[in-house]
């Protein structure tokens, strides 16, 4: 059994850090952060600012401090095995395994993130009924929920017969059947100006979003809510026959022979 749980910041901090500049700094003489403009300059970053837009720049340390991932994990497996001595040479042995995993992930995007005013940024756009910006992702926390589960069970039972007769023949045969069940299901959901405290979030046009907005390169730009919403549900059933026969004479000649047989709900009517 396996449990697991922490907070989490930005993924792989350090390797961000390390991938800037020399000349980038992250915080000045006084240790207040600096932001640096990725792809931008700041005279085109204050223009943008005077028309509604968000500040562009983005300072590592700070998003760090803002961060806000939780995951949580668990799985179990266990395994279960009998075996029965019928008679002589003739053994039944039964396997049993369960495994359970879950896991979750939760992260809280701030609205003074890099990550929630990149977003913002990109669907404010120029609106001729307002006759001014709009921006069509509301401008507040953002929250991601994920989720995975999955569940398997599988059985073996086999009958094996092992035997010499008269010291010259010798006789090896396996018979068994596997059966299994797999259920895998996940989600995820995306709420946007999140509150945690209310736990509400705000609408958007969606439909909008999806045909895509201008942004201030005059680039379209498209949000395709269902991307962010969704769930899936997978279940595999399989069952398997199987034998094999071993034969040797007088320690010099061997004969042998299997068969097996698999069916799936993934293979259709027709077994494999």
């Amino acid at each position: 059994m396996d449990y697991n749980w922490g907070n989490q910041g930005i993924n792989n901090l350090a390797g961000e850090i390390r991938a800037l500049q020399p000349y980038q700094m992250l915080l000045d003489e006084h240790g207040n952060p600096i932001n640096n403009y990725f792809g931008y300059n700041k005279v085109e970053n204050d223009r943008l600012l005077g028309l509604g837009y968000l500040d562009h720049g983005v300072n590592l340390l700070t998003d760090n401090d803002l961060a806000n991932n939780k995951s949580t994990g668990f799985g179990i497996r266990s395994i279960f095995g009998m075996d029965w001595k019928l008679m002589k040479g003739l053994r039944l042995t039964n396997d049993l395994v369960y495994e359970r995993l879950n896991g979750r992930q939760r992260n809280l995007y701030n609205q003074d993130s890099y990550f929630t005013r990149s977003l913002v940024n990109r669907f404010t756009a120029y609106d001729d009924a307002a006759k001014g910006y709009v921006k069509h992702i509301p401008y507040g926390d953002i929250l991601d929920l994920n989720y995975t589960n999955a569940k398997r069970m599988a059985s073996r039972n086999q009958l094996n017969y092992e035997n010499t007769f008269a010291e010259r023949h010798y006789l090896n045969v396996i018979a068994g059947a596997d059966i299994s069940k797999r259920i895998t299901d996940n989600g995820s959901q995306r709420m946007l100006g999140f509150n945690d405290e209310l736990y509400s979030s705000q609408d958007i046009d969606a439909k909008k979003l999806a045909l895509g907005v201008k942004d201030w390169e005059d680039r379209t730009q498209r949000y395709v809510a269902a991307d962010y919403n969704k769930l899936a549900y997978l279940e595999n059933r399989e069952y398997s026959f199987y034998s094999s026969l071993a034969y040797t004479y007088d320690h010099r000649y061997t004969f042998t022979g299997s068969y097996r047989n698999d069916y799936s709900n993934l293979f259709g009517a027709d077994p494999k």
